[in-house]
């Protein structure tokens, strides 16, 4: 059998061994230090670049919506001096203004929304109204026919939700009420003038077409995509 070899180290060589380990150890540690610091530097750099682009986005997007601003007041401020001048020259006021409105809109109308690709006809039904027992129960300012498309078209000076609301339950009642202008599709549209601040966004989620009356023309203003509600 033959005997185990000890093997035996001088206190020489363990004393290099362990200084060998300790500078292993050195280095290792100065190197993760260094690694942490460049890390670290390059963190910064990231949240700077990426600070200064959310600036940039910020300062872009204020200036989008101060110029936005600026252009809805020009407008704003064109639209009441029509008004203004209007009444001048009109007398009585909102229900004459209300008769050029709809004349403004009537012009338009059809080529809109045909262009906005609702079939419609060149003719107009205007001022249709029910009557009974002599007192006028609904009325539609304009009716744009088509053969498979109608479009009721209520025209107001200032939009306000509350015409919204009362133009939707006119529009849901319009198959009953209008049965000869009633086609497979029948949407709504509201055409105004000016509008308080959240009339147009409760009119689209209504599902209303928006047309807006600008100057002496008008335009359909809902956003790309929008699919108008069928009554």
């Amino acid at each position: 059998m033959a005997r185990k070899r000890r093997l035996r180290s001088s206190p020489e060589s363990v004393w290099r061994i362990l200084r060998q380990m300790a500078q292993e150890i050195r280095e290792h540690e100065e190197w993760r230090r260094r690694f942490e610091v460049e890390e670290a530097a390059r963190s910064r750099e990231r949240e700077a670049q990426e600070a200064a682009r959310r600036r940039e986005r910020e300062a872009q997007e204020a200036a989008w919506r101060q110029e936005r601003k600026e252009r809805d007041e020009r407008e704003t401020a064109a639209q009441e001096a029509l008004r203004r001048a209007v009444h001048r020259m009109m007398g009585d006021g909102d229900a004459r203004f209300g008769r050029l409105m709809e004349a403004l809109t009537e012009g338009d109308l059809v080529p809109l929304l045909q262009k906005g690709g609702y079939p419609v006809y060149g003719d107009l039904v205007r001022r249709r109204g029910i009557s009974r027992n002599g007192m006028t129960v609904a009325e539609m300012d304009l009716v744009a026919l088509g053969d498979a498309v109608s479009v009721g078209v209520e025209v107001k000076t200032t939009l306000r939700p509350e015409y919204v609301r009362q133009f939707v339950g006119k529009m849901e009642r319009f198959r009953d009420l209008f049965p000869d202008c009633s086609r497979e599709a029948v949407h709504g549209a509201m055409a105004y003038l000016t509008a308080t601040e959240s009339a147009p966004a409760m009119a689209l989620r209504r599902g209303l077409l928006l047309i807006r009356v600008v100057g002496s023309s008008a335009s359909i203003v809902s956003p790309p995509g929008f699919e108008p509600r069928n009554f």
